[in-house]
């Protein structure tokens, strides 16, 4: 159980920071991405936290691959942790982490 604690707390961290480094590389490199010219001809210009969401739900769909492969590993299967894993990783992962320790502990019980 602690191997998945460390496991997943460092694969948070990574993506947090992982998106928020990414989004910004994007936007130097490419910042027509986030700049938009309207017909008066006025530009526009978007966050950079648009990018950091759009590359962070990417990450959360490499946290929701990893949940599933550990699921199969337990022999467990929750679509609603997937699900809510795609959405916060963080809350997916917390989850996760419960369903774990619960299907541990009745498999102690027993």
């Amino acid at each position: 159980m602690r191997k998945l604690v460390y496991k997943y707390s460092l694969v948070i961290i990574l993506s947090a920071v992982g998106a928020r480094i990414i989004g910004l590389l994007i936007d130097n490199f490419w910042p027509q991405l986030s700049t938009d010219v309207n017909d008066d001809g006025s530009v526009t210009t978007y966050s950079i936290g648009y990018l950091a969401t759009i590359v962070g739900y990417f990450f959360n769909t490499l946290v929701v691959i990893l949940i599933e492969k550990d699921l199969r590993k337990q022999n467990l299967q929750s679509a609603p942790v997937l699900i809510v894993t795609l959405l916060s990783s963080f809350v997916g992962v917390i989850f996760f982490l419960l369903i774990s320790l619960q299907n541990k502990l009745l498999l102690q019980s027993s």
